[in-house]
């Protein structure tokens, strides 16, 4: 199937008459796949078929690589692609695409994604790079939790939905979001308004470090090649709205594995951990030659605002606008989004974790131009709840 091709990558001609790892993890670690080649002399007459004592050849012998073991889970990895590929059918998206993993150490447990042009053969998990719409509010808030600037329960006055900055009018999406509401109402009902509120709260400089923080102007570091590292603008180059629009998602661009990263230090106790897919590097005899272990990339957060986001998220499962992540008899948290991407083609995103109260496991859902406003959430929900199946 594409997932696995994509993910594991294919060998081919690249230079010369050999072949070698032309994309995906075949390429990553190319070095330990390949092989080593050694000279063996057989003696022969070749013209006729018979060997001799005093005659001799030299030919090349090819002795087998290494062994890659992924970190990624047999089970997840079923039921995401099961998942995933009824979904992009359902949905008749132009790309669908997912990415689990484990926030407390950076394994990637799972990865999927369809697609219908079948001529492009980037992985958009480490190489696409779209809005994030609504998911990214999580991360605002949490910074501004951080820096004591707001509390759970601070109110703000979104007055009747709208808000004009620098002679451009912010909405909110639903006509049903005014009045007065608190930080975890913002969250809960997704509010424009209330989070340029809150991102009012930073100056553009506080608010830029908070994105470099998150690890949003760089690359992951994850073990696959070709990840698409994101354009930073200057701060001093920010217009009147740069700060307002992205403190609900939009004007900044991710990859799935960039927002999965961040998303993990926010619900792990607030620290980044760098992704990565392969666990170990075995030789022929089954000795390990390389293991990889859980980079720590810095303490974004508390432990206490940690826990604070994961309750917010998780009462926006409960009660707010992401109720179709919902799993009976299960707390999850999460979060949904809508954005465009530069093509003007739509996303609906879908960030969660489970279980609330510790997680385990967390995900990134993209559906890329659905029809019939098909929403990401829903995917997520049979995610966890066949990963609440497992457990049990």
């Amino acid at each position: 199937p594409d997932q696995y091709f994509f993910l594991v990558g294919n060998i081919g001609f690249k230079k010369g008459t050999e072949k070698e790892g032309i994309f995906g993890i075949e390429l990553f670690y190319e070095n330990y796949l390949k092989g080593d080649k050694i000279s063996r002399i057989i003696p022969s007459i070749r013209s006729l078929g018979i060997g001799l004592p005093t005659s001799s050849a030299r030919t090349k012998v090819n002795l087998d690589g290494m062994n890659i073991h992924l970190t990624v889970d047999n089970d997840l990895q079923y039921i995401l692609n099961d998942e995933m590929e009824k979904q992009f059918k359902k949905t008749n998206s132009e790309e669908a695409y997912a990415v689990l993993m484990d926030p407390n150490n950076g394994k990637i447990l799972a990865t999927s994604f369809f697609r219908k042009n079948k001529k492009n053969v980037a992985n958009p998990i480490f190489q696409s790079q779209v809005e994030p719409g609504s998911i990214f509010k999580p991360l605002v808030i949490a910074a501004a939790l951080q820096e004591k600037k707001i509390r759970r329960n601070t109110n703000f006055d979104i007055g009747n939905g709208t808000i004009t900055k620098y002679k451009h009018t912010i909405r909110e999406s639903s006509r049903s979001v005014k009045g007065i509401l608190t930080t975890e109402e913002i969250l809960k009902k997704s509010s424009n308004v209330g989070m340029v509120l809150i991102g009012d709260k930073f100056t553009n400089e506080e608010f830029d470090s908070y994105l470099e923080r998150f690890g949003l102007y760089d690359k992951t570091g994850v073990d696959y090649p070709y990840e698409k590292k994101p354009r930073r603008e200057s701060v001093k180059r920010w217009n009147g709205l740069k700060k307002s629009t992205m403190s609900f998602g939009q004007g900044i661009a991710v990859t799935p594995i960039q927002m999965i990263t961040a998303f993990s230090a926010e619900i792990n106790g607030g620290e980044m951990y760098q992704p990565y897919i392969v666990d170990k590097i075995t030789d022929r005899d089954g000795l390990v030659v390389r293991r990889n272990l859980p980079i720590q990339k810095g303490k974004i957060i508390t432990e206490a605002v940690s826990k604070e986001m994961r309750a917010m998220m998780e009462l926006a499962v409960l009660e707010g606008t992401v109720k179709k992540a919902h799993v009976d008899d299960y707390r999850i948290g999460g979060k949904t989004g809508t954005a465009e991407n530069p093509k003007g083609t739509d996303h609906s995103w879908f960030v969660g974790f489970s279980p609330a109260e510790d997680p385990k496991i967390a995900v990134a859902v993209v559906l890329e131009n659905p029809k019939s406003n098909a929403k990401a959430a829903p995917i997520a929900s049979k995610i966890f709840k066949e990963y609440k199946n497992i457990i049990e």
